[in-house]
């Protein structure tokens, strides 16, 4: 019985070695655009019994590499490549049953092919049934569920489960953080493949009654994600009122003075926080045109002695100058001291 078994492995090891040698032939032929002996090549390899061949083979036909595209033939080898458990497989068999792709559209068996992707490793898979989650297909609503298997997908370097976990945190925490985060997030992802990050980008920086307000920034990356081909950003751009969206985060007149103060210093000094001198300056302004005359001193200062590239003298006796007009001694004779360095109030 030992023997068969041993026989039986070494066998085994012999065609996965062999598949793994065709499919290396099938990537090197289809990178000279040799796409017919790259077909023939990832066949091989999916007959010996090696997932990522079959994988390849079904995106051949899938993807219209060289070929008419042919979905039969692609949900047949996903449907293979799954079973010989390759991750990015069942994740593909996953989005065929959730679009109803040849097969009749079924979420429980999209949920199940999701899953088992993402137990063995693929970050798209984990992020898809984070998706199903969150929106309740095919199974109860778990937004819970639906954050853990988004954060899964994002560590396994799924852009989209970044993307939709930092939209969902902003939806359901409601505050200023999750929109830091969002934006740093959706920065780094904004391109023709993630356009979405660009949509929800340029939707952030439309809200009028929000400390992110920024007409400029909004347009930017509304007009890039319309670029992309992304229909909603399009639709926004031509309504004429696209920034006068609200904000679902405070508004300045729900946070007193002293409060935008104490988060400028916040992010100024980067307490229990990452430093972030452009949000450090933003809650100054406010708190300064609330009249509240350290912030102004504040912003003076950053402007004048800034290392971080927004060092500007004009600005900073703009500041000094309302801080002096405020009551602030100390500013005023800043102004005294320095009469060339501050010569201009723009």
């Amino acid at each position: 019985m030992f023997i068969k078994f041993f026989i039986l492995l070494l066998i085994t090891q012999s065609l996965y070695s062999e598949g793994k040698t065709d499919c290396d032939s099938g990537f090197w032929h289809l990178s000279k655009y040799n796409f017919q002996k790259a077909i023939y090549f990832f066949k091989k390899s999916c007959d010996s019994g090696y997932g990522r061949g079959c994988l390849e083979f079904a995106q051949m036909y899938d993807y219209a590499k060289g070929i008419n595209r042919d979905t039969d033939i692609a949900y047949k080898f996903y449907k293979k490549s799954c079973r010989f458990n390759n991750a990015s497989g069942c994740f593909h068999l996953g989005q065929f049953y959730e679009n109803g792709i040849v097969v009749e559209k079924n979420n429980l068996i999209a949920l199940e092919k999701y899953a088992y992707s993402c137990d063995i490793g693929n970050g798209a898979g984990c992020s898809s049934l984070g998706l199903l989650y969150r929106d309740g297909k095919g199974i109860k609503q778990n937004i819970s569920k639906a954050k853990l298997y988004l954060d899964k997908g994002c560590s396994l370097k799924s852009g989209l489960g970044c993307i939709e976990l930092a939209k969902l945190n902003i939806k359901t925490l409601k505050t200023e953080q999750s929109y830091i985060n969002a934006i740093s997030i959706y920065t780094q992802r904004c391109s023709k493949f993630y356009n979405n990050a660009c949509l929800y980008l340029g939707d952030i920086y439309r809200q009028s009654n929000s400390i992110f307000y920024d007409y400029n920034k909004s347009k930017k990356y509304l007009t890039k994600a319309c670029n992309f081909n992304n229909n909603e950003a399009c639709l926004i751009l031509k309504n004429p009122d696209f920034k006068l969206k609200k904000s679902i985060i405070p508004t300045p007149n729900s946070i007193s003075k002293e409060q935008y103060y104490n988060l400028g210093m916040k992010y100024f000094r980067g307490e229990n926080i990452r430093q972030n001198t452009r949000l450090s300056k933003k809650y100054f302004t406010i708190a300064c045109y609330l009249d509240y005359i350290t912030s102004c001193n504040m912003l003076g200062f950053i402007y004048e002695y800034d290392d971080k590239g927004i060092k500007d003298l004009n600005m900073a006796n703009r500041y000094y100058k309302r801080a002096c007009f405020l009551g602030d001694n100390y500013s005023c004779k800043i102004l005294l001291s320095s009469p060339k360095a501050h010569t201009e109030d723009r």
